[in-house]
């Protein structure tokens, strides 16, 4: 049977996001300054970080890293739900579920905050010498020892944004686009702005180095794209409606 454009749109994902993360990872190996120039604009010799001083921006944080937990549970109790009703898991919205789940635990759980954050040793941005601090600068995905544990390689909370992201842009794809039209979309919108923000917090307040949650975002990306590449999940986008990518009503 041959795959629809859509089948191949998913499967081109892997190979592209593959080569975007060894084409960022060579770039920032030729110019690793680059993180610690991005780090400096929210740096001053007298006051440090000057934005982590802000109660406000920690209080943000707080709120987004709560909407990350709730991505999780929203996506565990969808896929509860189906597994309920008879057949329902086997439907585009059940198996719409289920990636977001395996993404969430794969990506943020088991990739990022098991593997990488606990043996890649990269000291935090306010930790090395050139902010102030004792630690030696290093390179993404060099490993380290400068950390010995929650170190800066890749942003826990990158990962989270980024799944929890991606999981509403799924579930929104397979179910309320047919509904909701444009509107639909809309509504992902602000969501788009809280990630920015979330990623962007982590930067200002020295916590992250601009590689740290650039990799996060990508390395998650890539678990989607791996998930919804295999047979199970591949019709996902083809069995949305308005495959055509056009905002409005269902085609007939």
């Amino acid at each position: 049977m041959a795959h629809s454009p859509a089948h191949h749109i998913s499967i081109a994902l892997v190979p592209a996001l593959l080569l975007l993360i060894l084409i960022t990872q060579l770039m920032f190996v030729l110019w690793p300054g680059i993180d610690l120039w991005i780090s400096s604009l929210f740096y001053r010799s007298d006051t440090g970080f000057w934005l982590s001083h802000l109660a406000a921006l920690e209080h943000i944080r707080n709120g987004i890293k709560v909407l990350i937990g709730l991505g999780f549970v929203w996506g565990l109790g969808g896929l509860l739900a189906m597994a309920l009703q008879a057949d329902a898991r086997s439907t585009p919205l059940g198996r719409a579920y289920e990636v977001v789940v395996i993404a969430y635990i794969l990506g943020p759980g088991l990739v990022v905050n098991t593997l990488l954050k606990t043996h890649w040793g990269r000291a935090r941005p306010e930790d090395i010498k050139f902010f102030g601090g004792e630690k030696t600068f290093s390179l993404p995905f060099e490993i380290s020892d400068q950390c010995t544990t929650n170190c800066s390689f890749v942003s826990g909370e990158g990962a989270g944004i980024t799944a929890m992201f991606f999981s509403a842009a799924l579930i929104f794809w397979v179910r309320a686009r047919a509904k909701l039209g444009l509107r639909g979309w809309l509504i992902l919108a602000p969501l788009g702005v809280i990630c920015l923000l979330g990623l962007g917090l982590r930067l200002a307040k020295g916590r992250h180095f601009f590689s740290d949650s650039l990799f996060a975002v990508l390395l998650v990306a890539l678990i989607f794209a791996v998930l919804l590449s295999l047979p199970r999940y591949r019709d996902l986008v083809a069995t949305a409606p308005g495959v055509s990518f056009r905002f409005g009503r269902e085609r007939v």
